[in-house]
């Protein structure tokens, strides 16, 4: 059964920032068997993201039907991530999503300014949160300038939501125009690239929020 996307960027992120383009580009033509949907939003306030209406957008966006939203794979990027997982915590018992997959995700940055804190402060219902939420992969770089220490972001995804973690070298805050290393992570997701969690996926990135 095919699958639909919905993309959800990072702060200060629109439809056509970083390799959101691309992905759309990507999964539209390439793999129109798998995707019959791939949505990126415009996000309200995007400069200064506020969690309630994040969430209320991803709902709007997802719907409420548990049959459409049993076929979506969820795209967070940086803050995104948290959205997800926010608007994850909202779903009825029983109705999840098929798939996360979050991108730069993080529980902290390094030097938070004001606009973040809440998102780093308001606790997420994490039982809730691993009912609803299927698989969930989670890619980081190894030099990301927003989250210096790697080894305990990736413990803390693994510990809090059992996350399968790929740490792509170099990759910074995942910025870049492509990123191949979602791709290849986002089809693993339909289960048609058997063992492909299992190995590392590349890709080059350059500096970005």
């Amino acid at each position: 059964m095919s699958k639909r996307v919905i993309l959800v960027p990072r702060m200060s992120g629109v439809p056509q920032s970083d390799w959101y383009p691309w992905l759309q580009h990507q999964l539209q033509t390439s793999e129109p068997d798998l995707f019959e949907q791939v949505l990126a939003p415009a996000m309200p306030h995007a400069h200064q993201p506020i969690i309630k209406e994040w969430v209320a957008k991803i709902g709007e966006v997802v719907g409420s039907d548990p049959n459409q939203i049993a076929r979506t794979i969820l795209v967070g990027h940086s803050v995104g991530c948290l959205a997800v997982l926010h608007y994850l915590e909202t779903l009825p018992s029983g109705v999840s999503v098929s798939g996360v997959l979050c991108v730069a995700g993080w529980w902290w940055v390094d030097e938070p300014w004001d606009t973040l804190r809440p998102w780093m402060d308001t606790p997420v219902d994490l039982a809730r949160v691993r009912a609803a939420m299927g698989k969930c992969v989670v890619l980081m770089s190894d030099n990301d300038p927003f989250v210096a220490d790697t080894v305990a972001n990736q413990k803390a995804w693994e510990e809090k939501l059992n996350a399968r973690v790929l740490v792509i070298p170099g990759a910074q805050h995942f910025n870049a125009a492509q990123q191949p290393a979602v791709l290849r992570t986002l089809i693993e997701l339909c289960d048609v690239v058997p063992g492909l969690s299992r190995r590392r996926a590349s890709g080059t990135a350059t500096p970005g929020v």
